[in-house]
C-alpha cells in the first residue's frame, strides 16, 4: 500500500493512498485503518474509514509539530500490515495561495533505455502553496 501525506496546512494533514493491489488483499475491502502520533511519543490515535475512500483529513493538530502517521486495509477476514511510519511536520501558518508557485529548485533526470526517472525539489520560496507539477513531454513539449 503507498501513503502520501503531503497536503500540510497548519493544524492539519490530508492523507492520500492507494489500496493494495487485489493480489494481495485477503478478501475484500471494508475500510482503512490509520493510526497516527506525535513524533517521539507513545499515545497512539486512530481513525477508520470506509473502504471506497482512499483520502483522510486529519484535523487539530498542533502547529509546527513532527507526527508520524501509518495505514493499513481492513477486509472482512481482518487489519492487513501496516505502512512503515511515515513522518510529518504541520507548519506555523498556512501557505499563501493567492500566487502561482515558482520552478522546481532543483530538477535530475535520469534516462533509460524506455523511461525517465524524473524527480526534483521544492521551489526556492517555500511560502506558496504547492498542490502539485505538471510534467509533460513529447513533440512541442
Amino acid at each position: 500500500m503507498i501513503l502520501i501525506a503531503n497536503l500540510l496546512f497548519f493544524q492539519s494533514i490530508t492523507l492520500r493512498w492507494e489500496p493494495p493491489a487485489e493480489i494481495d488483499r485477503n478478501g475484500p475491502l471494508t475500510g482503512f485503518k490509520i493510526k497516527y502520533r506525535k513524533a517521539k511519543k507513545t499515545g497512539v490515535q486512530t481513525e477508520t474509514t470506509p473502504g471506497n475512500v482512499k483520502f483522510y483529513e486529519l484535523k487539530n493538530l498542533d502547529r509546527m509539530s513532527a507526527y508520524q502517521i501509518k495505514i493499513a486495509a481492513m477486509t472482512v477476514n481482518g487489519t492487513g500490515p501496516f505502512t512503515d511510519w511515515n513522518n510529518i511536520e504541520t507548519y506555523e501558518n498556512d501557505l499563501d495561495e493567492s500566487q502561482v508557485p515558482g520552478e522546481p529548485g532543483w530538477l535530475r533526470t535520469k534516462p533509460s533505455a524506455d523511461s525517465i526517472l524524473v524527480s526534483w525539489g521544492p521551489p526556492m520560496q517555500q511560502d506558496i502553496k504547492v498542490r502539485a507539477y505538471v510534467l509533460g513531454w513529447g513533440k512541442g513539449v
